[in-house]
């Protein structure tokens, strides 16, 4: 692979990532711990402030539809909610309006219609076998199909939530700003969990995860892959004021603490990679991040709206692109547990444009670099599972200056923050 496709591959899941859950200026936003940016000259979608109901058609953008009484929204049969993930164009935007791209941010997809408790199809009698692909399941909008999942939780839901069999993914923001539930179980079906899909929701104690999960578990409440490489989810009203991140953890997913305002310190493993986009937001009393004392990369809003927390109080950089395009946690799994995700989710992950770093291209690498690849070394690098290793491996072949000192840069690189 060269460098310049990686370099857009990264760009093109960073880019995605980062623009789910956006919110919208003039809306009666979610009450939050943390201030959000303004945004001018969205476009609304909607009715008279005074309906009961709300509705939005299939060109509609769920957190652009307002109303501050509305108690019901009915969509519009057939309607996409994959595409939302997308950044909105010119060609969602009618004639005469105008669209202000909104820095990357999480909020509730429900920011607008704070007051919705009920959500139904626009039109009467779509079943699950309709050509709809959203349905309704115990209060929660679900997408159907190759990943159907949880896409949102309307703002007012209390209580448990049990999330139902057969949901294979909770997306982006899905459960963020839901101040009134108390926990979420998620079944054994589940395996993917998007970016602060569980922030900001304070009264939340209690992430659990069925037993017979193959990619997910609970740890005291605590959201983990199985493998235990990203923490995926601290959920927001836990009361305890100290927290241990489990050893072997390489990866705080983006928005993973958002909102968890009782926390004042952290303690992180030795040998942590990364720390993602607003992993830290709003955790107004947290003073001190301790334990590894050096990260790979750290994103820049990793610590966003962190009041208390000084500069001295967090780990060291580690990395030459700690605030640049390193990877994403998601990217270690193509190769290995959740390598079906950029098949099975399209509008977010492209395989095409990502694709794999193989031996070849780090070796290929080094003797563009004009350096020896002994047998010993290739073997050695076929060794290397992960991706984030894998790219870090090839960002080295372009600063080292012979395959001595390449292999020495990895070895201190992999006994460090290697799997």
């Amino acid at each position: 692979m060269t460098r310049k496709k990686l370099f857009c591959g990264l760009c093109t899941v960073m880019l995605l990532a980062l623009t789910g859950c956006s919110g919208e200026d003039g809306q009666k936003e979610v009450k939050q711990i943390t201030p959000e940016p303004i945004v001018t000259s969205v476009p609304k979608q909607g009715g008279n402030a005074k309906e009961d109901t709300i509705h939005m058609d299939k060109s509609g953008y769920l957190p652009f539809v307002s109303s501050e009484t509305a108690t019901k929204l009915a969509i519009a049969d057939g309607v996409e909610l994959q595409d939302y993930e997308r950044v909105v164009d010119a060609s969602v935007v009618g004639e005469g309006e105008t669209f202000a791209y909104i820095t990357p941010r999480y909020n509730s997809w429900f920011v607008g219609v704070p007051q919705v408790t009920k959500v139904s199809l626009g039109k009467k009698g779509v079943s699950l076998e309709s050509a709809s692909k959203v349905y309704t399941d115990g209060g929660l909008v679900m997408y159907k199909g190759k990943s159907k999942g949880a896409f949102a939780c309307p703002i007012p839901t209390e209580g448990r939530i049990e999330v139902p069999q057969g949901t294979k993914d909770i997306y982006d923001c899905a459960f963020y700003g839901c101040q009134k539930i108390t926990s979420v179980v998620l079944p054994e079906s589940v395996r993917w969990i998007g970016g602060a899909a569980f922030g900001e929701a304070s009264r939340l104690e209690s992430i659990e995860v069925s037993m017979n999960n193959p990619f997910l578990k609970s740890e005291d409440g605590v959201l983990y892959t199985k493998d235990g490489l990203v923490l995926l989810a601290y959920p927001a009203g836990k009361p305890d004021k100290y927290y241990k991140v489990k050893d072997g953890v390489k990866f705080i997913a983006g928005g993973a603490f958002a909102g968890a305002d009782n926390l004042e310190k952290i303690e992180l493993p030795r040998g942590m990679f990364s720390v993602e986009e607003y992993a830290f937001k709003g955790c107004r009393h947290l003073n001190k991040i301790s334990g590894a004392s050096r990260i790979y990369s750290v994103k820049e809003t990793a610590y966003e709206y962190c009041e208390e927390l000084d500069t001295i109080d967090r780990p060291l950089m580690d990395g030459e692109l700690a605030n640049g395009l390193m990877p994403i946690w998601e990217e270690n799994y193509m190769k290995n547990e959740l390598s079906y995700v950029f098949d099975a989710l399209p509008w977010k992950f492209s395989r095409a444009n990502q694709g794999y770093i193989t031996r070849e291209d780090i070796t290929r690498g080094l003797k563009l670099s004009g350096l020896k690849v002994p047998k010993r070394l290739k073997k050695k690098i076929d060794k290397v599972t992960y991706s984030y290793e894998m790219q870090i491996l090839t960002d080295l072949t372009q600063n080292s200056v012979s395959w001595v000192d390449f292999d020495t840069k990895m070895d201190n690189f992999l006994q460090r923050y290697g799997r």
